[in-house]
């Protein structure tokens, strides 16, 4: 691939992983703009309080697509890991920031999991064991998608991925789209899911 076709598909990663999916579930299944209700997060979290389990899964599985399909495709093109994960990363900022919403979508978990889905399927399901785990004792989202955000770079340390930088600035990523919930967690007042 060469330079010029990287940028193009970096720019189309970022275009492609701003498609805001709980949004349209939300319009599509109730006809509601889920920036107004709930946490006016865009999100799938979000959505389970405002449509249900069923269009908070089909936006989890839309928003996880998204990664996942951007690092496949770029697979196929025989690049080195580090632009698989940098189109990943640019999808997932699509989602955080994306330009169909003024700039403001959801937390970027569920891309995440896509994105490392497609490059280390053990490492993404160990993060899975994670974050069941966590919810399991916690019923608070917010806490098993930090839980499994923090352990990102130490697997990725012992699985020698060699995409610690990444890892970590991803984690970091995960953190201050939390920023709010960790003040919440902090004071005992995060609402639990069920």
């Amino acid at each position: 691939m060469s330079i010029v076709w990287k940028i193009i598909y970096l720019i189309l990663s970022y275009l492609f992983g701003a498609i805001p999916f709980s949004y349209i579930v939300g319009k599509l299944m109730a006809n509601i703009d889920i920036r107004r209700t709930g946490s006016g997060n865009v999100g799938s979290t979000n959505l389970f309080r405002s449509v249900g389990t069923k269009g908070a899964l089909i936006a989890f599985i839309l928003d996880a697509g998204k990664g996942f399909l951007v690092v496949s495709l770029a697979k196929t093109t025989k690049t080195p890991i580090q632009f698989l994960f940098l189109s990943g990363l640019l999808c997932v900022l699509g989602h955080i920031f994306t330009p169909y919403l003024n700039f403001k979508g959801g937390k970027g978990v569920a891309t995440s999991f896509g994105i490392i889905l497609g490059i280390s399927p053990l490492i993404a399901l160990i993060l899975l064991i994670i974050f069941s785990i966590v919810f399991a004792a916690s019923r608070i989202v917010s806490l098993s998608s930090i839980s499994s955000a923090l352990a990102l770079v130490p697997l990725n340390l012992i699985m020698n991925q060699k995409l610690s930088f990444y890892m970590a600035f991803l984690t970091i990523l995960i953190l201050f789209t939390h920023r709010e919930n960790i003040k919440r967690l902090l004071k005992g007042a995060e609402r639990r899911l069920i």
